[in-house]
C-alpha cells in the first residue's frame, strides 16, 4: 500500500525479505506436529516469497494469512537443500538445524503480531530494526487516512 509517498508492505512480509536477502530460506510450520521432513509440514523451506502471505487483492489464505498462529523458521542454504531433497525423496533424517524462529500471531496487530523469536535474529537480519521501521511506516500511514 503506498498513500503520500509511504509504502508499507505486510509486516511479515518485510521481515521475511530481510531474511531471504541474506540468502536465508523461510519454513512455516502450522503448529500441527508435523517434522520438517514430513511430506504434510505447511510450507518447506523456500525463498518464493509469494508462498509467504497475502500480497495482492486476489490472494486468499496463502501462508501465513490462512493461520491463526505459527513458526517461520529461517535456514541456510545447505540445510534448506537438504531438507527439501529428504522431502522428495521421502526421507526424514529428524535432525535440521535452523538458524532461528519467529512465533507469528494474527489475532495481534502490527508488531504485536511477532509473539515471540530467537534473539539471533537481531543480529542475523536486524529484527528489531525491520520491526521499528515498520512500526514508523504505519503510524505514518495512519495519519494520512
Amino acid at each position: 500500500m503506498k498513500v503520500n509517498n509511504i509504502e508499507i508492505k505486510p509486516l511479515v512480509l518485510e521481515i521475511v525479505e530481510e531474511a531471504v536477502k541474506k540468502d536465508l530460506f523461510f519454513a512455516i510450520d502450522c503448529l500441527q506436529g508435523y517434522r520438517f521432513g514430513d511430506k504434510d509440514f505447511y510450507q518447506h523451506p523456500t525463498q518464493n516469497l509469494s508462498l509467504l502471505c497475502n500480497q495482492k487483492p486476489e490472494d486468499k489464505y496463502v501462508g501465513t494469512d490462512n493461520l491463526d498462529e505459527c513458526y517461520i523458521f529461517f535456514f541456510n542454504r545447505k540445510e534448506a537443500e537438504r531438507l527439501n531433497k529428504d522431502v522428495r525423496n521421502g526421507e526424514d533424517e529428524g535432525d535440521y538445524d535452523y538458524e532461528g524462529w519467529i512465533n507469528w500471531t494474527n489475532w495481534n496487530d502490527g508488531v504485536e503480531r511477532v509473539a515471540d523469536y530467537t534473539v539471533n535474529l537481531d543480529e542475523l537480519i536486524n529484527l528489531s530494526k525491520v520491526t521499528d521501521n515498520w512500526e514508523n511506516k504505519f503510524e505514518q500511514l495512519k495519519k494520512h487516512l
